[in-house]
């Protein structure tokens, strides 16, 4: 039975959240309002629970569930099998990370009535975006 461990996390959006999951490889998540069990690898619940679940199914061959649950401070943390550790480890947890960022980014721009017009890769591995805003200027009669 693989042990699970907690890493603290710095995501505080729930739909980002399954969003970065989504773009990571999961597009199987499970969201819910109160804490739900997670499964090992051989089917039995364990003690620990979390908000948005993928499945072990969707994990790999052997994988237990993957678990982020919220905490009091509204944040969520990872909930990670030292099994999957391999696969899910901190590269793993960088890219997500990354990929819960530019999402940040772009639902900041549009909530501030910017609209995406260009995103691209540099070869540093850094994204730059190009946003635009349409501004009106009404002139005086």
């Amino acid at each position: 039975m693989s042990h699970y461990s907690t890493v603290q996390t710095e995501f505080a959006d729930r739909a980002l959240l399954v969003k970065a999951l989504n773009a990571v490889g999961f597009d199987t998540v499970e969201v819910h309002d109160e804490p739900t069990g997670l499964y090992g690898y051989q089917g039995d619940l364990r003690s620990q629970k979390a908000h948005v679940i993928v499945r072990r199914k969707f994990v790999g061959v052997a994988s237990n569930d993957l678990g982020f649950a919220k905490r009091s401070d509204g944040k969520f943390e990872a909930i990670i099998s030292d099994y999957d550790k391999a696969e899910l480890n901190n590269k793993w947890l960088v890219r997500l990370k990354t990929e819960y960022a530019k999402l940040a980014i772009v639902d900041f721009a549009k909530a501030q009535g910017f609209e995406l017009s260009k995103a691209t890769n540099t070869p540093n591995g850094d994204t730059r975006y190009v946003m635009k805003k349409r501004i009106f200027v009404a002139s005086e009669i």
